[in-house]
Order: C-alpha cells, then sequence, then structure tokens
C-alpha cells in the first residue's frame, strides 16, 4: 500500500502569488513598451542622419554634374578659339 505523507513546510513557498505574477507581467509589458519606444526614437535619429547624409550627396553629384556640363560646353569654346589662331 502507498504511504501517505504530510508536505513538508517549505514545499510551495517561493511561489509567487497571483497578485504577484500579475505585477510582475506588468512590469515587464512596461519594460518592453519603454524599450520598444526606445527603439523607435533611435530609428527616427539613424533615418534622419541618413536623409542628412542623402541630401548632401545629392547636392555634391549636383555640383559635380554642372561642374562636368560647364567643362564640356567650355572644351568645344577652347577648340573654336584655337581653331581661328
Amino acid at each position: 500500500m502507498p504511504a501517505i505523507a504530510d508536505k513538508p513546510e517549505w514545499t510551495g513557498k517561493g511561489k509567487p502569488s497571483d497578485e504577484q505574477k500579475a505585477a510582475h507581467q506588468a512590469a515587464m509589458q512596461a519594460k518592453e513598451d519603454i524599450d520598444d519606444s526606445e527603439d523607435r526614437i533611435k530609428e527616427k535619429k539613424e533615418k534622419e542622419e541618413n536623409s542628412r547624409e542623402l541630401k548632401a550627396l545629392k547636392i555634391k553629384a549636383s555640383r559635380n554634374q554642372i561642374s562636368l556640363k560647364n567643362s564640356l560646353i567650355k572644351v568645344p569654346i577652347k577648340e573654336r578659339v584655337e581653331r581661328r589662331k
């Protein structure tokens, strides 16, 4: 026959109550929300930096195109002047 014994006093202690579980879950959810908002802020800053870099590159490219156009225009003029001499 199986023996039935009383549970020791230490069993079951250390387990959180339902209220403690709910409080812990709420705290973890709040932490996730904060982490998400921090990640969103970081992403927004990165996008702003990338857009600034992109704008700078576009400006630089347009300046290079302008200088290229000017050099292409100036070359034929120089050739005309040299041909006249």
